[in-house]
């Protein structure tokens, strides 16, 4: 074997020492390794069509020899054959990444590797870290989602991941050359790629087994795999369900808007880069009349305000002599070239009366960027449609043009600032619940009063609103972080109980409903090339649950019969979309785990004899029927009590149950 580099490492009191770099080709003997190796993988850089790319080299640390084997694309079959047939701990950080860019390579209906996964013998210590962390703290710091972030965590060493350049050691794997002769990694890149598989390994050491880490790790393959081969979308029901969405996006945005309601769809962020693009397309339709004039400046800003000043100053030189204009043409451009910031005193002279003149005040003075060049840009264009249809070119109808267009715009001229929509609607929703709840205006300033004088200080913004909720009889709930009025459409039921009819926050909650399923289901970026949405998933959250995102399909909307999302997804050519769900697969779970603890678990004995959980709860919480599970051994009276519980328990009283019956099994575990 080949050695092509020695490195350092010291992790202290797990590894420390040279370890050489040496190259594993076919026909070289299979190394003696130790009871653990690390390995990890290196392939060519990602694109929209292929989220696992052909790996480059594969790279084992043994420890027992502090060696690690670098095993060229070619090679790797053979490697992993006879690897994965060794009583050996294979040890990766992000396993669902690296099985699949290693299973392209290995035989689809024997791959050695998925036998191991099978069989145990492999580790992810990604979830070794987030069992741990979960085990210890409660929660995953956002660090340590990546194998430097671990690495510095745990054994206090430094990854170097390069500067993200394409030339850099870890982005320039490739497996041929651009002649197409066979790609030989570098010297730097031998060096490069020992790190992450000692890391790994060495992470193994210092975090203890998690007990269920290897079914975790066997369910990172599977999520990854989900991931990779994606959800077909069926093109003709996405993009009739965007329409639908943006069509009753503008009915409520109109609705809003009649109601004072700051247009939702205004930024002027967009404003500003419409007023640019437009201006720089009239400069060059002005300009394009003549030969010779040329503008050198970058269109990619508008002129200041004194630029623009001076250039309106020379239009306005031209008024009504067309032999003149080309002379005014070549002093606009000038003055935008040289970019001066000053303007002499007949040019300010000749400015200052004809803001009097057009009533500028307001546009000159004006503190938002975009208003001036708008003006400009508008004086501009009217001029150019003057010339085109071969009018006499006057300035005081282009300015009079102008001005009507800045006029038709009032929100930028105004000397306030408006109100936005975050305070629009929580105002709203304040007044409402005043004016529906059982005391005057006086009496709720009275128990505010007296509030404050328990608390011997100021009621927070969050605290009275709490206060203003628990004695309105309007029942909201309050955000978590910010403390704010919580409003969804899920939430007008509130309004319904209490016998309220609001046609702005039927609008408002219809509005934000249809912006939510767009930006959260369906974005167009989230379909890639292939035609399928491939969501990215964690793999282990603080519940022991996973989470999807990009989008989150673990989470689509299942009962929106107005915007049925679950029906754009459709299965590819020859295959068939099987929907299958586990009834309560999770209380069969906790329900015996609690059996087993304590000896006994009531959700144990209805599960046990057929009868749905969700169900039996709802009734007795309903005072339906009595919590006695002694019915449970008696086979004709679980089967009246089912069918009871099926015709006088609706799915909405059965879905509220699952809150408590979930929530059982944190007491459990508690």
């Amino acid at each position: 074997m080949k050695t092509l580099a020695v490195v350092p490492v010291y992790v202290k009191r797990i590894c420390s020492g040279d370890v050489t770099v040496q190259l594993w080709e076919q026909g070289d003997p299979f190394p003696m390794l130790g009871p653990s190796v690390g390995v990890d993988t290196e392939t060519e850089r990602f694109t929209e069509t292929r989220l696992d790319p052909p790996v480059v080299v594969l790279g084992v640390f043994d420890a027992a020899s502090m060696t690690c084997y670098v095993v060229y694309w070619q090679d790797i079959p053979e490697f992993m054959n006879q690897l994965c047939i060794r009583d050996v701990q294979q040890r990766y950080f992000n396993l669902g990444f690296d099985e699949q860019v290693l299973s392209n390579e290995l035989d689809k209906d024997n791959n050695p590797l998925m036998e191991a996964i099978d069989r145990g013998r492999v580790r992810d210590m990604q979830i070794r870290v987030h069992l741990n962390r979960i085990a210890n703290e409660g929660f995953v710091q956002k660090s340590l989602f990546s194998l430097a972030g671990c690495s510095k965590r745990y054994l206090g060493m430094l990854l170097d991941k390069g500067d993200g350049s394409d030339t850099s050691a870890r982005l320039s794997f490739r497996r041929y050359n651009e002649d197409g002769t066979p790609y030989v990694i570098t010297e730097e890149q031998a060096r490069y790629l020992p790190y992450d598989c000692i890391s790994t390994w060495c992470l193994g050491e210092a975090i203890p087994e998690m007990p269920t880490e290897v079914a975790h790790t066997k369910g990172m393959v599977v999520l990854a795999h989900i991931s990779s081969n994606g959800f077909l979308v069926d093109p003709k029901v996405y993009d009739a369900l965007c329409d639908k969405l943006h069509s009753d996006m503008d009915k409520y945005r109109d609705e809003l808007v009649l109601h004072g309601f700051p247009d939702p769809y205004y930024d002027e962020s967009e404003v500003a880069a419409t007023v640019r693009e437009g201006f720089w397309n009239e400069i060059d339709r002005l300009i394009g009349r003549f030969r010779g004039i040329r503008l050198d400046k970058d269109n990619s800003v508008v002129p200041g305000k004194a630029v623009l000043r001076r250039m309106l100053v020379y239009l306005e030189d031209g008024d009504d002599d067309p032999d003149y204009l080309a002379h005014v043409v070549v002093n606009v451009i000038s003055v935008i070239n040289s970019g001066k910031k000053s303007l002499k005193k007949p040019e300010q002279t000749a400015y200052d009366e004809m803001v009097e003149a057009y009533e500028l005040d307001a546009v000159d003075t004006t503190g938002k960027s975009f208003v001036m060049p708008a003006l400009a840009w508008q004086v501009l264009r009217e001029i150019n449609n003057q010339l085109d249809n071969g009018d006499t070119y006057l300035f005081s109808r282009a300015m009079e043009a102008a001005t009507a267009y800045i006029d038709d715009h009032p929100v930028w001229l105004a000397k306030t600032k408006p109100v936005g929509p975050k305070k629009f609607f929580q105002e709203h929703v304040r007044k409402l619940l005043i004016s529906n709840s059982p005391y005057n205006a006086a009496q709720l300033a009275k128990m505010k009063q007296e509030k404050a004088e328990e608390l011997k200080r100021d009621l927070t913004p969050t605290e009275e609103m709490a206060l203003l909720c628990s004695l309105s009889n309007i029942k909201l709930e309050l955000t978590e972080k910010s403390g704010d009025f919580k409003l969804t459409l899920k939430d007008m039921w509130h309004l319904d109980d209490a016998g309220v009819t609001d046609r702005f926050l039927s609008s408002y909650t219809g509005f934000k409903h249809c912006e939510k399923l767009l930006s959260t289901y369906l974005r167009p970026d989230y379909i890639k090339a292939d035609g399928k949405m491939h969501p990215r998933f964690t793999n282990v959250l603080r519940t022991g649950r996973t989470s999807c995102t990009n989008p989150n399909l673990q989470n689509l909307p299942s009962r929106d019969v107005t915007y049925p999302i679950k029906n754009m997804f459709c299965p590819p050519p020859g295959a068939v979309l099987c929907a299958t769900d586990f009834s309560f697969l999770e209380l069969c779970a906790f329900a015996q785990a609690c059996y087993t603890r304590f000896h006994h678990s009531v959700m144990r004995d209805i599960i046990n004899a057929g009868v749905d959980p969700h169900r039996w709860f709802a009734g007795v919480r309903d005072g339906l029927i009595d919590s006695d599970t002694s019915f449970a051994r008696d086979p004709e009276k679980v089967k009246a009590m089912s069918a009871f519980l099926a015709e006088n328990v609706s799915k909405e009283a059965r879905q509220h149950a699952k809150a408590a019956n979930f929530g059982s099994e944190v007491v459990v575990f508690s």
